[in-house]
């Protein structure tokens, strides 16, 4: 904590210890009538002293977030405010201060909702509802201390004090800010639990973990104060000696208390997050696995969707060399940079919710670096790695794309012009000279069988059915030129890749033309194309080429005593 904050934390300490006296000198020198609910039974009193002061304490604990500590803190003390206003021997300063004091714990409860425990929200609906809010709060409390005169007031009973702040009285425009403050606190405590809901189906479920202590507690409050607020409308005056009213001031209370409880739930949460981190170095070295840090550090803040990443370059990759988009700053994934020397080495995707950014900076800097060091080598390793495997798929996707650029051209072009050659031959044999004529057959000939070898040549570059029909029928087609049986031959309706079907293509072709007779069964799922083929006298040297096209490809291939086996990956 910074020098500043610890300043601000001992003047709420020492607020806290003020209004704490003052209260409960107020409550035991009553006279007469009871003022405050407190001051009608210590059941009541101990309710309402337990509630300000774990808020209290909540907001001390959280004042590095000072959204939520302010707040916090705010609840409870202005929880006490009615002691202070119902104090009838008191000085009438501090019985206005009372007054002033007697609506900020309701709309410092829609706050925390709102904001805890982190102390911001993306909400737009949560920030919206809470500056309306505290406008309402600052509309009736000016209008309340301008020109409500206590004593005008026939439903005074627990500040009949000399209002000093007064400027008018005006019995009527009192009257109405005191109803429609009313019935505000009616429509909070009718809105405040579906706003409480919505925040929580938002958030990420690490944020839901810390988030429903706090929605719940405080939706509750604003339940029973929508309900306390509904019966003095209905039933006023208000009269602390009325059970209905007591029950609702406990309720009321009660909520209160587990507010305060949840902000302390969450700042001991937060802290035992921040000692798991610390134990990282034992956690590391006891992993049997390498590449566990982000595993390691998932556990340790309770967020399944951590993410480690590393910068190789511009761009930056997870421990296996995979990319890795990184956020931009102030959306709901936190990116907490991990550096050495001033250079980030690492960067830390997380759920702000899991643990702040300087929590987890703090406590990873000093935990964790040999691991960050050992991991950035082995991502950077495994992204050159992943490099190099694409940038032989794309060799070998441009060769393929060749081959069917060079078959499509024979077919389209050279051996077209043959068989127009051809064409013509036939049709100059009925009007030349007959001794010319005779030659023309031989011609004829010669130029079919050019065509012939033409087609050979092209179907060799790559197999026009494999592009047009798929591997299925290529391989039909293979059978009736060459000795191969087909076993079994099972295709899904989706085709694959185009580089895998031609890998699988040869590797069929290469052992079928390598051998006397071949047997060929070609499966396949979604996932990976099974090839085996039954054969004799397949040389493994033959199936060179084949091997490093299907390994490009991250499939396997197999060479045996009489069989052949290959899995290629689909995609």
């Amino acid at each position: 904590m910074t020098r500043r904050g610890a300043t601000a934390s001992l003047w709420a300490v020492a607020a806290a210890a003020i209004a704490a006296g003052v209260a409960a000198e107020a409550i035991a020198a009553r006279h007469g009538e009871a003022t405050t609910y407190a001051g009608r039974s210590s059941v009541l009193a101990v309710l309402e002293f337990a509630a300000a002061a774990a808020l209290v304490a909540g907001g001390l604990l959280s004042w590095q977030r000072p959204r939520v500590g302010v707040a916090a803190v705010a609840a409870g003390l202005g929880w006490l405010a009615p002691d202070f206003a119902g104090w009838d021997a008191g000085l009438n300063g501090v019985r206005s201060i009372g007054l002033l004091l007697l609506g900020v714990t309701a709309a410092a409860v829609a706050q925390l909702v709102a904001v805890a425990p982190s102390g911001r929200t993306v909400w737009r609906p949560a920030r919206l509802f809470v500056a309306v809010v505290y406008a309402e709060l600052a509309l009736v409390t000016v209008g309340r201390a301008l020109f409500r005169d206590p004593y005008a007031d026939p439903d005074c009973w627990s500040d009949c004090a000399v209002n000093v702040l007064l400027v008018h009285g005006d019995a009527g425009l009192a009257r109405f800010l005191t109803h429609a403050d009313l019935a505000f606190a009616v429509i909070v405590g009718v809105a405040l639990p579906p706003l409480a809901a919505g925040r929580w189906r938002a958030a990420t479920p690490a944020a839901r973990r810390a988030l429903w202590p706090v929605l719940a507690a405080g939706s509750s409050f604003a339940v029973a104060q929508g309900l306390w607020a509904a019966r003095v409308l209905t039933s006023a005056p208000e009269d602390p000696d009325r059970a209905v009213f007591a029950a609702l001031f406990a309720a009321r209370s009660a909520a209160l208390l587990a507010l305060g409880a949840a902000l302390v739930w969450t700042v001991v949460r937060t802290a035992r997050s921040r000692a798991a981190v610390g134990r990282l170095i034992g956690d590391l070295r006891d992993a049997p696995a390498s590449l566990a840090l982000q595993d390691v550090l998932a556990r340790a803040v309770g967020d399944a969707g951590l993410v480690v990443a590393y910068p190789v370059g511009d761009r930056h990759v997870d421990a296996y060399g995979r990319p890795v988009a990184v956020p931009a700053p102030g959306g709901p994934v936190a990116v907490t940079s991990i550096e050495r020397d001033g250079a980030p080495v690492a960067l830390v995707l997380h759920d702000p919710a899991a643990l702040s950014e300087r929590d987890l900076a703090g406590e990873i800097g000093a935990a964790v670096r040999v691991a960050v060091d050992n991991e950035r080598l082995q991502a950077q390793s495994q992204a050159q790695l992943r490099e190099l495997r694409a940038s032989r798929v794309r060799v070998v996707e441009t060769a393929d794309a060749t081959r069917r650029r060079l078959e499509r051209d024979l077919h389209d072009g050279a051996q077209q012009r043959l068989v127009s050659l051809a064409l013509m031959l036939q049709l100059a044999m009925d009007s030349v000279d007959p001794q010319v004529a005779a030659q023309l057959p031989v011609a004829g000939a010669e130029l079919r069988a050019a065509t012939v070898e033409l087609r050979e040549l092209a179907h060799g570059i790559h197999p026009a059915a494999l592009s047009e029909e798929g591997l299925a029928p290529a391989v039909r087609a293979l059978a009736d030129r060459i000795p191969l049986a087909i076993d079994a031959l099972e295709l899904p309706s989706s085709r694959p890749s185009p580089a895998a079907e031609t890998a699988a293509y040869y590797l069929v072709d290469e052992v079928a033309r390598s051998s006397q007779a071949a047997r060929v069964s070609l499966r396949s799922d979604t996932a990976v194309l099974a090839i085996e083929l039954v054969a004799d006298g397949v040389p493994a040297p033959a199936l060179s080429h084949v091997r490093d096209r299907i390994a490009a490809l991250d499939g396997e291939l197999l060479v045996e005593e009489g069989r052949v086996s290959a899995r290629i990956p689909f995609r």
